[in-house]
């Protein structure tokens, strides 16, 4: 456990990192690695559906927070966050 905890908070530091660089692939990539560990981070997930946008893989962000959603409603009986739910909505508009 802490292991995977350490794991992503380094991650999450790299990922934020190469985000003030506008590397948005590296950032789509870590994202999605920490997503795999750790399927509930908020910060996580929304730092790769704005990386997949900004690369314009609109379809990759819809996927991830559809897997976000599904997720958080199955095992924790609750809907997105607001938060999440705004960010989506504002990429989807942007199109």
């Amino acid at each position: 456990m802490k292991l995977s905890r350490w794991f992503m908070d380094s991650a999450s530091v790299l990922a934020h990192h190469h985000e003030a660089l506008a590397n948005h692939d590296r950032v789509a990539s870590i994202s999605d690695k920490i997503l795999s560990v750790g399927p509930y981070s908020e910060d996580a997930l929304g730092m790769a559906l704005s990386a997949h946008a900004e690369t314009g893989n609109i379809g990759e962000a819809e996927h991830r927070y559809r897997t976000h959603r599904d997720l958080i409603q199955t095992e924790l009986g609750e809907p997105p966050s607001l938060k999440m739910e705004r960010l989506f909505q504002s990429l989807l508009s942007a199109r």
